[in-house]
């Protein structure tokens, strides 16, 4: 979406969406299994079948012009572009550089990236590093916007999918 001239630059807004975000969550993942009969018949164990994972949520505080949650908005209109300004059969706009019809849908290629979620110590030094590989939106939550908040930030989350997750901290893994 940065290098593809679309109708709005999002490149300062890209470098510093790690500021905003206000918390994350490390991918869970689970064994998906299948039950197998030990000897045919009779009793039965469960054997591992393939990894699944779970959405990843990352929450992040409004900047004041909204060019965060706007960045998310159009990374999701690269998805399936539901701009409805212009009506349904026009062509609704430069959505990461390529125009394109309402409801159309992008190719994984072009929306997916690797997205990397971090942990720090309260002396800055990063701790853990977790790589989401082939993350793309799948959701933009509503953002909250009230008189009576005028003491908070506003806020949003963003729901990532990905194909597959690694731990990049170098850290050795954990022996159970």
């Amino acid at each position: 979406m940065l290098n593809r001239g679309g109708e709005k630059d999002f490149t300062d807004t890209a470098r510093e969406m790690n500021m905003w975000c206000d918390s994350a969550s490390i991918p869970e993942v689970f064994m998906k299994t299948i039950d197998v009969r030990r000897y045919g018949y009779g009793a039965t164990n469960k054997v591992p079948v393939n990894p699944e994972f779970k959405d990843v949520a990352l929450t992040f505080m409004v900047d004041a012009d909204a060019r965060n949650w706007g960045f998310f908005r159009e990374w999701m209109m690269m998805c399936s572009n539901f701009n409805g300004s212009s009506g349904v059969i026009q062509q609704n706009g430069n959505i990461g550089g390529v125009r394109t019809p309402m409801y159309e849908l992008g190719y994984i290629e072009d929306i997916a990236t690797n997205v990397a979620v971090s942990t720090f110590a309260a002396d800055g030094s990063e701790r853990l590093r977790v790589i989401l590989r082939n993350a793309w939106p799948v959701g933009v939550s509503e953002m909250k916007l009230g008189w009576a908040d005028k003491s908070d930030v506003a806020r949003f989350t963003v729901l990532f999918t990905f194909a597959d997750w690694y731990n990049d901290s170098g850290s050795p893994s954990v022996n159970v």
